[in-house]
């Protein structure tokens, strides 16, 4: 009977490799692309305060509207020691009111690309980084096909989209 369901095994993971049809594609790099933007209007009351605000949104690039967990969030100005956030079960992190200052930013969850950016915040201006993560797949070795699509090597990880990070300022910041 063991030596049944080990066979029976056996077929049904060659089957499910061998389903798959499409050419491998080499596998993604962890490249990170930026975009900026300035398309929000200064807050008066945050103008007012002389603070900035940060909102860090962070999803998967593959699956855009999927949010990301548990992200550790590394904030630092200059030779300072960072400040850790987490963000919370939407992806979001709010840091309603910070110092006008240019911030190194470093993203950190297990699996996924740790991309780190540079942050303008200025007196009166509410920042908006969305961050699309890269999953990277660790300790997989490639998988080499049989059946109709002998030969062929997929990469782990193959076809997964690059992060991509967006930042929203203010006009004129």
């Amino acid at each position: 009977m063991r030596a049944r369901v080990t066979a029976v095994a056996t077929i049904l993971c060659t089957t499910a490799l061998c389903a798959c049809r499409t050419p491998p594609q080499p596998a993604a790099a962890t490249s990170t692309r930026a975009v900026g933007r300035a398309s929000r209007d200064p807050d008066p009351s945050l103008a007012a305060r002389g603070v900035g605000q940060l909102t860090i949104v962070v999803r998967e690039a593959r699956r855009p509207d999927r949010p990301i967990a548990g992200v550790v969030v590394d904030l630092w100005e200059s030779d300072a020691p960072p400040q850790r956030f987490t963000v919370d079960s939407a992806g979001v992190l709010r840091l309603p009111e910070l110092a006008p200052a240019t911030y190194r930013l470093r993203l950190s969850q297990l699996g996924w690309d740790r991309p780190t950016t540079t942050v303008r915040v200025a007196a009166g201006c509410p920042v908006v980084l969305e961050a699309y993560l890269q999953r990277l797949v660790m300790g997989i070795s490639a998988v080499i096909v049989s059946g109709p699509n002998k030969g062929k090597t997929i990469e782990p990880g193959a076809g997964e989209p690059p992060t991509r990070l967006v930042t929203t300022t203010c006009r004129g910041s």
